[in-house]
């Protein structure tokens, strides 16, 4: 299975202390963000979800009392973080290990020490099953192919049991190779004809 550095994304990233309307407008104009990493000198030091910043903006007097603020008030300042070459299987089984408040949040991917990327949960998910249908495929044509083989290898047996036999009777017996072609000696082919010269 492939490494999580491997699935990991480019990231946004702001100051702990650039002020939280900065943050917003990050995620008011690309819709397509949803994770924030917090980083100085390109370390992380805190992750902000999307979600959690909205959660704290919608609630009563929530807009007005952090908008101004710096993101260090809001931001979560012990995400998720591993390093690039851990396997993605092993990050998942963590992941899934956190409370249930941050259990979807995105994980922070370092590299050498300072930030390489972001991994959404989602994303880790959709690499487990596909990788597991690939698993699957490939399982089930290694037990055809076993099945084939053993069926061949089953007939082989077959058409050797059978020569030997055909070939005892003939030392046996003494028979022609006319006789051979006698529908007794092939019980499972039909009847070889033969043609007397005039």
């Amino acid at each position: 299975m492939n490494t999580i550095g491997s699935i990991s994304e480019k990231t946004d990233t702001v100051s702990q202390n650039a002020s939280v309307s900065r943050l917003k407008t990050i995620f008011d104009i690309d819709k397509s963000v949803h994770a924030v990493v917090v980083a100085e000198e390109n370390k992380p030091v805190g992750l902000v979800m999307k979600t959690h910043l909205n959660d704290k903006l919608s609630q009563r007097y929530g807009f007005s009392l952090f908008i101004k603020k710096p993101i260090y008030t809001v931001m979560d300042n012990s995400p998720m973080i591993v390093n690039h070459d851990e396997r993605i299987e092993g990050v998942s089984d963590k992941a899934m290990q956190r409370d249930n408040a941050r259990l979807y949040d995105h994980i922070i991917i370092l590299k050498h020490g300072v930030l390489h990327g972001i991994v959404a949960v989602r994303t880790i998910l959709n690499y487990l099953v596909k990788f597991q249908r690939e698993q699957s495929n490939i399982l089930e044509r290694y037990v055809s192919s076993l099945e084939q083989e053993d069926a061949d290898k089953k007939k082989a047996i077959q058409d050797l049991k059978a020569t030997k036999k055909m070939l005892q009777l003939v030392i046996d017996t003494r028979i022609t190779p006319k006789d051979l072609l006698k529908k007794e000696f092939y019980p499972h082919e039909p009847c070889l004809q033969t043609h007397e010269m005039a």
